[in-house]
């Protein structure tokens, strides 16, 4: 395993590497070699965004998306079942 401070730098130079960034609004990431899930945005202060070259991004990605869908669904049902109890 290496360094932390050689990992630091690793992992800095891929980040900073403008071919892993996509131009745009939302500005993705996508870098295979960087192994971080979450990872700082280009702008400082910010906050983070997803390494969607992650398995894991994908993974999280739909599970955002079925929970802002079924949610609702899910309120209207409770709240009609308890309406006519």
């Amino acid at each position: 395993m290496p360094e932390p401070d050689k990992q630091d730098a690793a992992l800095e130079a891929i980040w900073s590497n403008p071919a892993h960034w996509a131009e745009g609004t939302f500005g993705c990431y996508f870098a295979k070699e960087d192994p971080r899930l979450w990872v700082p945005r280009r702008k400082p202060g910010r906050g983070r965004t997803r390494n969607m070259a992650n398995p894991q991004a994908g993974k999280q990605m739909l599970g955002s998306i079925l929970f802002c869908a079924f949610l609702p669904a899910a309120v209207l049902v409770f709240t009609r079942i308890l309406g006519n109890a």
